[in-house]
C-alpha cells in the first residue's frame, strides 16, 4: 500500500512537467505608433492601478489586499506576482513599443515620470515582468497610492474567474470599482486589460 505522503511525492514531478506556460513568456508584437501614445497608454494603465487592485492568493480578496499592499510598500516585484499572465504580456507589448521608439521621446517621458534616468540600453535589456516591476515599484506610484484607503466589498466567484468590489478613498473622495481576477496555477491573479498599450 502506498502512503498518502508517497502519493504526493510521486505526483509532484508530473505537476512540474505539465504544459503550463512559464511566467514572463512574452508574445510577439509589431511596434506602431509614436512615443506620445505610448506614454499616454502607460499613464492610463498606471491610473487604473491606483483605482483597482488584486493579486495571487488563496482567495480573491486576499489577492486584492496583497497587490494593494505591495503597491503601497513600493514592492514592484511582489505587485507583479499578483498580475495575470495576460496582463504581463500586455506590459511586454508596451515595452516593445518603447524599444521601437527611436526618437527617445517615450523613454524620456517615462524617465521624467518615474524620476529616474532610463537609457535605451536599459529598456532593451528588460522583459515585460521587469518593466512592470519597475513601474509598479516606482516612487511615483508609491506616492500616489500611499495615502489611499481601501475596503473590500462583494466577492463573486464563477469557476476560474472572480470579481472583487474595491472601494478606494483618496482625500475624502470614495470610488468603488470591480477588480477582475483569474485563477492561474491555483492562485488568483489580477486581470488588467488597460495595460494593452
Amino acid at each position: 500500500m502506498i502512503s498518502s505522503r508517497a502519493s504526493v511525492a510521486e505526483a509532484a514531478p508530473v505537476a512540474r512537467r505539465s504544459g503550463a506556460p512559464r511566467c514572463g513568456a512574452a508574445r510577439k508584437w509589431s511596434p506602431s505608433g509614436d512615443g506620445r501614445s505610448i506614454v499616454k497608454k502607460i499613464l492610463v494603465a498606471l491610473s487604473a492601478i491606483c483605482l483597482v487592485a488584486a493579486c495571487g492568493g488563496p482567495k480573491p480578496e486576499d489577492s486584492v489586499k496583497g497587490f494593494f499592499d505591495a503597491m503601497k510598500a513600493g514592492d514592484g516585484e511582489k505587485a507583479v506576482s499578483y498580475l495575470s499572465q495576460s496582463t504581463i504580456d500586455e506590459m511586454s507589448n508596451g515595452l516593445e513599443q518603447l524599444k521601437a521608439d527611436t526618437t527617445g521621446f517615450a523613454i524620456g517621458m517615462i524617465s521624467s515620470m518615474l524620476d529616474t534616468q532610463l537609457t535605451q540600453d536599459q529598456v532593451n535589456a528588460m522583459d515585460g515582468r521587469q518593466f512592470a516591476a519597475m513601474l509598479l515599484g516606482s516612487s511615483m506610484i508609491q506616492q500616489q497610492i500611499g495615502t489611499i484607503e481601501y475596503a473590500i466589498g462583494t466577492v463573486t466567484i464563477k469557476g476560474d474567474s472572480a470579481t472583487v468590489s474595491v472601494t478606494t478613498t483618496v482625500n475624502g473622495q470614495s470610488s468603488t470599482n470591480d477588480a477582475t481576477l483569474l485563477r492561474e496555477g491555483g492562485a488568483w491573479k489580477l486581470e488588467m486589460p488597460e495595460f494593452g498599450m
